[in-house]
């Protein structure tokens, strides 16, 4: 049975009215109450602005399409992730109904109750089954059912959806700020097809940015070899690439137990799982998916550099003396990545930004890492988020009003860029999580040098390809594109295609 629960209105409209004002489309405007400072912040342009801990910006977003608007406690209803805490990927961006002391579930209320006051709705939530459902979206604009305002699926769950014609087009929506500092302005230009965009990600949630591939590393046991070089100088340096990590990697395992096998009670240079190879190739510069000047993607990734990448990745990932993965072929590491990390027992732990919150239990020291790098040369620092649970928000094609919901959707962003922002970086991440300034930095290196390769975050095949072969530990790289190659192509073309339809 679907749950339907009724977001509180409470005394938040009292601290509000004296601050803000609301100003021209995508304004910054003072607000003396609100403290903003998370590494995202961008001006009016786009430009990103680095968070200053001493010196916090005080903006607060407003759309100026929500001032004024009254919708008479109308309902407006979000389908958001699965709302069970047994489940991992649950929703972390609406669904908290009281004051409770937890920082981001307090923001999420705040937020949710500021909109709703403001705009006069009633803000009701319902909830995915899991979070590969599409069926649930799709049964209802299949029913013309104007059931949803909103919905947030797993990215590959919004390219299937788009294709069958199930979306609305978000360039149609007039009320829509798409240019507003509080959409992700990457995402609406990496995930285009023809110029159409059916999904994005934006502030109005922190879900997505939770599983963007960040490494850390166990700052006690890297500096117990002091011949190594300190890595945020190599970050800085640019020579923070493979062919470095390798050779750190492989100075850093220690039979720990000392019984002279190399097994679970010993010390690795690294652990990992699966899709953190994928994840590398892109940061080393990988493009799976390009695109041409009349925006129609295109397959690009059989050729010598994604090859020269994917042979160093392999002699990263793949020697079990020095490294071990929780989901591929034994050799395998059977405790948990998290565990086994905190418990001290690896160098390097490839993960996702939602780790280091877990990571704040450690009582060794640790820091955050980028991506590495191909080589020197490389233009870029790439990071990309997790395809399979990423929540990314889209509009289902039976809602009947697309003005307002355009401007509810807006305000639920810029609000949460007010809100969720300095609840999710300053305090949960940066402030209680990592461990020193350095870090910080590398986290803002991170989330502003995101790149959404449609290629990967589609549902064609290609992650999946990727992570089957590391999960085996193949070489073979030609071979699987050999087997690949037609139905990623079939997939791409009937996405074109379909894009064309809508056109």
């Amino acid at each position: 049975m679907k749950t339907r629960v009724i977001a509180l209105v409470l005394a938040v409209l009292v601290l509000m009215l004296a601050v803000v004002s609301c100003g021209a489309a995508g304004t910054e405007q003072d607000d003396p109450k609100e403290t903003q400072n998370g590494p995202d912040k961008q001006t009016q342009s786009g430009e990103s602005v680095p968070a200053k801990e001493t010196e916090p910006e005080t903006t607060w977003y407003e759309p100026e399409k929500a001032k004024d608007k009254d919708y008479g406690g109308a309902d407006f209803v979000i389908l958001t992730f699965p709302h069970d805490t047994s489940i991992y990927w649950h929703d972390t961006d609406f669904t908290y109904y009281e004051i409770s002391g937890d920082t981001i579930g307090d923001a999420v209320v705040n937020r949710n109750e500021y909109v709703s006051e403001h705009l006069g709705v009633n803000l009701v939530f319902e909830s995915l089954n899991q979070t590969n459902d599409t069926a649930t979206l799709n049964n209802a604009v299949a029913g013309g059912l104007d059931e949803y305002q909103i919905a947030f699926l797993y990215t590959q769950g919004s390219f299937e959806m788009a294709t069958k014609g199930n979306l609305v087009e978000l360039h149609t929506m007039e009320d829509l700020q798409l240019d507003a500092p509080w959409w992700d302005q990457n995402s609406l230009r990496d995930m285009s097809i023809l110029g159409q965009n059916y999904a994005m990600f934006g502030n109005i949630g922190i879900m997505y940015r939770k599983t963007i591939g960040v490494f850390m590393f166990n700052k006690e046991l890297y500096e117990e070899n002091a011949s190594l070089e300190n890595p945020y100088t190599l970050v800085a340096n640019k020579a923070w690439t493979i062919d470095k990590m390798i050779e750190i990697v492989t100075q850093t395992y220690q039979d720990f137990n000392g019984n002279g096998d190399v097994d679970e009670g010993d010390i690795f240079g690294m652990i990992y799982q699966g899709d953190g190879f994928p994840i590398a190739m892109m940061g080393a510069g990988v493009q799976f998916i390009s695109k041409d000047s009349d925006d129609i993607p295109y397959m690009n990734y059989n050729n010598d550099h994604t090859l020269d990448v994917f042979d160093e990745l392999c002699d990263l990932f793949y020697d079990t003396t020095y490294a071990r993965s929780v989901s591929a072929v034994a050799p395998k590491l059977e405790t948990p990545l998290a565990d086994y990390f905190n418990n001290g027992q690896a160098l390097f732990r490839d993960g996702e930004i939602h780790s280091v919150i877990g990571a704040r239990q450690m009582t060794q020291n640790f820091g955050v890492l980028p991506q590495p790098l191909y080589d020197s040369d490389q233009e870029n620092y790439v990071h990309c988020i997790n395809p399979h649970v990423a929540a990314t928000m889209v509009i289902p094609n039976s809602n009947k009003d697309l003005s307002r919901t355009a401007i509810v959707a807006d305000a639920l962003s810029a609000a949460g860029k007010n809100y969720l922002d300095p609840a999710f970086y300053d305090i949960t991440l940066q402030g209680r999580s990592v461990r020193d300034n350095e870090s910080r930095e590398s986290i803002e290196l991170v989330v502003s040098t995101v790149r959404y390769d449609i290629g990967y975050l589609s549902d064609w095949g290609i992650s999946w390809d990727m992570m089957d072969l590391a999960n085996r530990r193949s070489t073979d790289f030609v071979s699987k594109y050999g087997t690949s190659e037609p139905v990623v192509q079939g997939k791409l073309d009937d996405t074109i295609a379909a894009f064309e339809r809508m056109e």
